[in-house]
C-alpha cells in the first residue's frame, strides 16, 4: 500500500518539476525504492518509467 502512495506522489512531483533534473531526482527515489522493497512490481514500474 506505501509502494502504490509512494508512486503516486513520484508521479505528481514529477509532473510539477518537468525536466531532466526532476528525471534525475525520481530515478534515484527509484533506486532507493528498490533496495528497500526489492519487489518484482516496482522493477517492473522502473522498467517502464524509463
Amino acid at each position: 500500500m506505501l509502494g502504490i502512495i509512494f508512486i503516486l506522489l513520484l508521479e505528481k512531483l514529477t509532473h510539477i518539476f518537468r525536466g531532466s533534473l526532476s528525471i534525475n531526482i525520481g530515478f534515484k527515489f527509484y533506486q532507493i525504492f528498490v533496495i528497500i522493497k526489492k519487489g518484482e512490481i516496482v522493477e517492473l514500474k522502473i522498467s517502464s518509467f524509463m
